[in-house]
Parts: C-alpha cells; sequence; structure tokens
C-alpha cells in the first residue's frame, strides 16, 4: 500500500515541477514586458531574485523527482525515501513559485483573467492531494522503521 502512494507522490511531483516550471516562464515573460520607471521590472535587483529563487528551488525539485523514478524503475531499495523527497520538494518548489509569481505580476497577478492565481490554486490543491507535508516528512524520518515492516 505505501508503494502505491509512493509511485502517487512520484507522479504528483512531476506535475508540481512543470507547475512551478510554468510560473517561471510567466514570471520571466512579464519581468521583460512590464515596465516601470521606463525600464523593464527584470531590471530591478528585487524581481532579479524572486526569479532566481524560483529557479532554484524548481530545479531541486526537478533533480528529487528524477532520482526518485529512477529508483522506481530500477527497483532500488531507497525509492521510498526518495519518493517522500521528490514529493516534499516539489510541494515546497510548486508553492513557493505559484506566490512569487503573483508577487511578480502584482495586482494583476490575482484576477480571474489571469494565469498565476490558478497555479496558486493548483499548488495548494497538490500540496494536500497525497497527503500533506507534514504526512511525507513522517513517513520519511519514520522509513527505516516503514521499510522493515512493509519490505
Amino acid at each position: 500500500m505505501l508503494h502505491h502512494a509512493a509511485v502517487a507522490a512520484t507522479l504528483t511531483a512531476f506535475e508540481q515541477v512543470g507547475g512551478a516550471e510554468r510560473c517561471l516562464t510567466i514570471s520571466v515573460a512579464y519581468a521583460k514586458e512590464r515596465k516601470a520607471f521606463g525600464q523593464p521590472i527584470g531590471a530591478f535587483q528585487a524581481i532579479k531574485h524572486k526569479l532566481a529563487d524560483m529557479y532554484q528551488e524548481l530545479e531541486i525539485a526537478r533533480g528529487c523527482a528524477i532520482d526518485a523514478l529512477e529508483a522506481l524503475e530500477e527497483s532500488r531499495r531507497e525509492f521510498f525515501a526518495l519518493a517522500c523527497t521528490a514529493r516534499l520538494g516539489a510541494s515546497a518548489a510548486y508553492d513557493f513559485a505559484a506566490r512569487e509569481c503573483i508577487q511578480t505580476h502584482g495586482g494583476v497577478g490575482v484576477t480571474w483573467e489571469a494565469e498565476p492565481q490558478h497555479h496558486y490554486r493548483r499548488a495548494r490543491a497538490l500540496a494536500l492531494e497525497t497527503g500533506g507535508a507534514p504526512f511525507w516528512r513522517d513517513l520519511l524520518i519514520d522509513g527505516r522503521q516503514v521499510l522493515d515492516v512493509a519490505g
């Protein structure tokens, strides 16, 4: 049963990585397009830092998800722990990227017509869909006992 949950967590992590990547993409595009004080907002250090932090979180989550998938494909014993870390990392990355995407877009980011608010809602929903962060954190911490009982 836990193996199925770990597989679902890995697949969900990839959806979250995709969502975080989309948030970064539309934030970069908006930062190049939107002007303030006669220059693109992407020229301001505060926006550059937001985008760099989004990229960093995204790449960490992507690496964790890929590691979990490789462990699943190779039926390695550490798959369960890697699935937990993929789930935790991807949830954090998508949530962070969605929030920063709204901040980059400003007030327009929370309107019904704008894409950022959809990502925020999806990030929040996916964060709970197969168990929240405390659930996966506890499984990761207790992983040795779980594997001894289940495996």
